[in-house]
């Protein structure tokens, strides 16, 4: 079964001119960078503007290794197809034209589509307009990205998409042969060892399997359905005889839809729904008997409904909904007595955690919340409540410097995230979890409309991002790790 995907939430200073042949047709590379406003920070610059004029290219699917950038982006001329960037202008260009012309190689139509890398190659899912949507590898070049095996032969599309490096070598993902429907595959990156894990649910649509999978050591944890258990959460270390159910949770055909699996303290905690409860606070310690319900937090069949976990220091931080605190931040070290409430920061029933996304440093947690005086603003907490307090109230008064669901990207002791003054809408910011240390980086767009920088992704000292600075509209921009590297680290 294919399982509703809703938690899918993330740049040479001088300009460098590229011929057609390099970048591709109607491309311009380093087209132009913006003045910062801080003295002491190298400004980001726009890597490429790969489809000229306003709408942009509209990069995703980011993956990294080894200093090279992948990302999938559009171009009139070509279609949606693979870019790669080492963070330069220079460096930033089509990877390749997989299928030809400007038909596109890849779909944004799926949104549970994801790339990976195993042994420093990509992996990605895409269609050379022959084959359909199928298992894609690139080294990087030219002449190393192609089809890894037609997993749906012909034109059928097998839809790779959940991928995940297992470990020794090997991708883990899930994908529909045309016999038995979604169900999880591996592969080596050769079409001799791309084969099919397990059947969990003989026959059309499948498990679904792996759904929201994550590596724990040398084994993926993830949800998978079968006509007999519905969704439950499964492991394998990557072997047919090591794949298996974990423990039915909501007994019977219901499923209890278990994701979000975070090692702590040698345990596993995460989100399901055994039917009486609503979706809770789980732990595991990898056996049937060891899965049980760590805390009701919000009794009754509605649940708090966990979700956001992070690790700092030895425990567990993540946002959960109870009846008297509204949606709140709270922590676990992996057992009931261990598992609080950290702080009621928008006291009464009102939700003062606002969006999903954590970031740390080291013990400490950084997120967005709204006290009902400040607005959304940048908070962080250690896990007390008089040690969970506003960073910067960045959009002074009553309104918000986050109006939109933040990303909060945690590069060593530094953030890196979007937020609006008041002033400049939605722009560049970063943080080393002080008030003075949380400033405007730079405004890419001027005005009050704002660049809405995201989709953050680091590989060695360059940092990579999407913006829209009003004149390009969204695409690549880069900016060196050492933007960040003058501010003090922050106090503990």
């Amino acid at each position: 079964m294919k399982w509703p995907w809703s938690l899918w939430l993330v740049v040479a200073l001088v300009p460098v001119a590229a011929s057609s042949a390099e970048g591709g047709p109607g491309v311009e590379a380093g087209a132009g960078s913006r003045t910062c406003p801080r003295p002491d920070a190298p400004p980001a610059f726009l890597l490429r503007d790969i489809r000229p004029g306003l709408e942009g290219s509209g990069p995703t699917l980011f993956a990294e290794t080894g200093g090279t950038f992948l990302f999938m982006a559009f171009n009139d001329s070509l279609g949606y197809e693979p870019w790669v960037s080492d963070g330069t202008p220079a460096g930033t260009q089509l990877l390749k034209d997989v299928n030809p012309g400007s038909e596109s190689g890849f779909s944004t139509e799926d949104a549970e589509f994801s790339s990976a890398v195993v042994g420093g190659d990509f992996y990605f899912p895409v269609t050379d307009g022959v084959a359909g949507v199928e298992l894609w590898t690139s080294d990087g070049t030219t002449e190393g990205t192609h089809l890894v095996k037609d997993i749906n032969p012909g034109p059928p599309k097998s839809n790779p998409s959940f991928l995940l490096n297992l470990g020794s070598g090997r991708l883990l993902f899930r994908a529909d042969d045309g016999v038995h429907g979604f169900e999880p595959w591996t592969s080596d990156g050769t079409a001799e060892d791309t084969e099919l894990l397990a059947d969990i649910n003989p026959g059309s649509p499948g498990s679904g399997a792996p759904f929201m999978p994550v590596r724990i050591g040398g084994r993926a944890w993830f949800n998978a359905g079968d006509a007999t258990h519905g969704g439950e959460p499964w492991v394998t270390d990557g072997t047919p005889r090591g794949t298996r159910l974990l423990k039915d949770v909501n007994p019977g055909m219901e499923s209890s839809t278990a994701f979000g699996f975070t090692l702590v303290r040698g345990r596993i905690v995460f989100q399901a729904d055994d039917g009486a409860h609503g979706p809770e606070l789980w732990v595991t310690d990898g056996t049937t008997s060891g899965t049980q319900l760590l805390m009701d937090i919000r009794e009754g069949s509605f649940g708090s409904s966990p979700s956001g976990f992070v690790v700092a220091g030895s425990r567990v931080f993540f946002s959960a909904e109870d009846d008297a605190h509204g949606r709140e931040l709270w922590v676990t070290d992996g057992t009931a007595g261990g598992t609080r409430l950290v702080r009621d920061i928008l006291p009464g029933a009102g939700h003062g955690f606002f969006g999903s996304n954590l970031a740390t440093f080291g013990r400490t947690v950084f997120f967005a919340a709204d006290d009902g005086e400040n607005g959304a603003e940048l908070w962080r907490s250690d896990g007390t409540a008089r040690g969970t307090e506003l960073v910067r109230d960045m959009n002074p008064g009553p309104a918000s410097g986050f109006p939109f669901i933040p990303e909060l990207f945690a590069t060593g002791e530094r953030l890196l995230f979007g937020a609006d003054d008041g002033t400049t809408g939605v722009e560049l910011w970063r943080s080393d979890g002080t008030e003075e240390g949380t400033v405007l980086l730079q405004e890419l767009r001027p005005g009050p409309e704002g660049s809405n920088p995201r989709a953050f992704i680091q590989s060695g000292g360059r940092i990579v991002f999407v913006a829209d600075d009003g004149t390009h509209g969204d695409e690549p921009w880069g900016l060196p790790r050492s933007v960040l590297s003058n501010l003090p680290a922050p106090s503990r």
